[in-house]
């Protein structure tokens, strides 16, 4: 048996759409696209989570399925909209010189 610290590794193939936008953030950000793809999943984990929920709450309640599903689209909503504009303040700020440090 394996170490249980250890995720379980899969291979993924990114879609005609999709790999062109990984190929630019790698090249930009310098992180694998292994890495990004690592990231974006654990920022879905909560969506994934309620998706979850949701499917199992589906087979018996599909009016609270719904719901569910009405939860996580207004959550991916908000998530990506705060991603955004982190984004755009990052992608905003101009370098500058810093401070100089006064010796006293």
């Amino acid at each position: 048996m394996g170490n249980p610290t250890i995720a379980t590794r899969f291979s993924i193939t990114p879609s005609p759409t999709a790999e062109p936008v990984l190929i630019a953030l790698a090249k930009l950000t310098g992180k694998p696209k292994a890495a990004i793809v690592r990231d974006l999943i654990d920022a879905a984990i909560p969506a994934l989570r309620v998706t979850l929920e949701a499917v199992a709450v589906a087979k018996t309640n599909p009016e609270r399925m719904i719901a569910l599903l009405n939860e996580m689209a207004a959550k991916s909503i908000h998530d990506l909209t705060g991603a955004q504009m982190d984004l755009a303040i990052k992608v905003a700020k101009k370098p500058g010189r810093k401070p100089k440090v006064r010796d006293r």
